[in-house]
């Protein structure tokens, strides 16, 4: 007999976190709570399915075929709304960020009375039917609601990474790598704690699209040191977790002497699976700004009021049209916090200059910037960029200047990761 119960413990345990983290991957877990229930379900009326992956429309309609009616009409109150949700969270529209955002909603309230429904009524009712006897069911006691969600902070269940991944029938062995390049991973970033505060974003004697200037409160926060570096993206392209960047004039991978230079030619998305594999993300517009001046300092760059010089910044002395001038006349990018002098007073490296750098969401007008799925509904698909680049003239290398970008990546764009 197959040890279902244990493998729906293990989910249940997760697929909150898992709905908030990414919610495709949640709501790719909550079907696999309820194939998982069906399947233990019709293992007690008629035996093993003798296989791990089931078709979820036929069991269901097995069971209710069956004479265990106490039981059958319990599954079709309790499954039909999930067996919809089930059904939209495999449909080709959920590769856009706006439809799991939705789904998700909708799928968490449904999941959580199933899970609560087979383990406080199907299995005391499993065993007065079949067995005419009852047992003490596995508990999720009324008076601590939030019983299983406590059992991943004590377990750190395997499955959380396992149902990262795109296939349900990966195996511990797998998960187990994955949990180990995580870790790994995340050894190699240098974190820096940036303390909350509030500040004055923006600027009213630049561009139209940084004004008007408007206070922010910025929670605390951990930023990477320096832009994501080809040998750090290329283990995460190792591992599996990361597409490789696309290769041209200007791009870094591939470039065996340009290891410690920042990873550049990827778009947003790729950045940003790089950051979940290290446990992070990308930051919020506000974040960057607040930590590019030095947890909000009035300034005019990362370093203070001085003009950009080769001493302080990867740019181009002469502006984009002069060539030869470009990345302080090597054009390209130079190694991550080769220019000391161009800090913040927190130690962080290269927030103006060598690379743009990706952000969370798209690009919204001000004063409002949102997080979140809110974040995904403005900008017109069009992300937003900051700090400047080795090709870009002084003028770019503001703290509060915005550079509205399609998601594709070039030779001027990298990021860096927060947490």
């Amino acid at each position: 007999m197959i040890d279902y119960k244990s493998r729906i413990i293990a989910l249940s345990d997760t697929f909150q976190k898992l709905l908030e983290a990414d919610p495709r991957s949640g709501i790719n877990a909550c079907r696999k709570i309820a194939e998982l229930i069906l399947a233990s379900i019709y293992q007690d009326i008629y035996g093993p399915l003798n296989r791990d992956h089931i078709d979820f429309d036929k069991t269901f309609n097995k069971i209710k075929e069956s004479d265990q009616n106490p039981i059958t009409r319990k599954i079709e109150i309790h499954f039909s709304s999930v067996q919809k949700l089930g059904n939209l969270g495999s449909h080709e529209t959920l590769g856009e960020f706006k439809q799991p955002y939705r789904i998700a909603e909708n799928i968490q309230p449904a999941i959580i009375k199933v899970i609560h429904w087979f383990f406080n009524e199907y299995l005391e009712e499993k065993h007065k039917t079949i067995e005419n006897r009852k047992i003490k069911p596995l508990k999720v006691n009324a008076k601590k609601p939030n019983y299983l969600f406590i059992l991943v902070l004590i377990s750190l269940s395997l499955a959380v990474l396992l149902y990262f991944l795109e296939y349900y029938d990966v195996s511990v062995r797998e998960t187990k790598q994955s949990v180990s390049d995580v870790i790994n991973a995340s050894i190699k970033i240098d974190w820096i704690k940036i303390n909350s505060g509030v500040f004055e974003m923006g600027a009213d004697d630049g561009e139209a699209d940084e004004a008007p200037v408007h206070t922010v409160s910025v929670p605390s926060f951990e930023l990477s040191r320096a832009e994501i570096t080809v040998a750090e993206y290329t283990a995460c392209v190792d591992a599996g977790r990361c597409a490789a960047p696309w290769r041209g004039e200007g791009c870094n991978w591939g470039e065996p002497a340009r290891q410690d230079h920042p990873i550049n030619c990827i778009n947003q998305h790729d950045a940003l699976s790089f950051a979940r594999w290290v446990g992070g993300r990308l930051p919020t517009e506000a974040e960057w700004e607040y930590a590019a001046r030095g947890r909000g300092r009035a300034v005019r760059y990362p370093w203070g009021a001085e003009a950009p010089t080769c001493e302080r910044a990867v740019f181009s002395v002469g502006g984009v049209p002069r060539l030869a001038t470009h990345g302080c006349d090597r054009r390209q990018t130079w190694p991550v916090c080769a220019k000391p002098k161009g800090t913040t007073p927190e130690g962080l490296c290269d927030m103006a200059g060598n690379l743009w750098e990706w952000v969370e969401g798209e690009k919204c007008p001000y004063p409002s910037t949102p997080r979140g799925a809110e974040a995904l509904r403005c900008g017109a698909n069009h992300g937003v960029l900051r700090g400047g680049s080795w090709a870009n003239h002084g003028d770019n290398l503001r703290v509060s200047d915005r550079l509205r970008f399609t998601d594709k990546g070039n030779q001027y764009v990298g990021f860096r990761v927060a947490r």
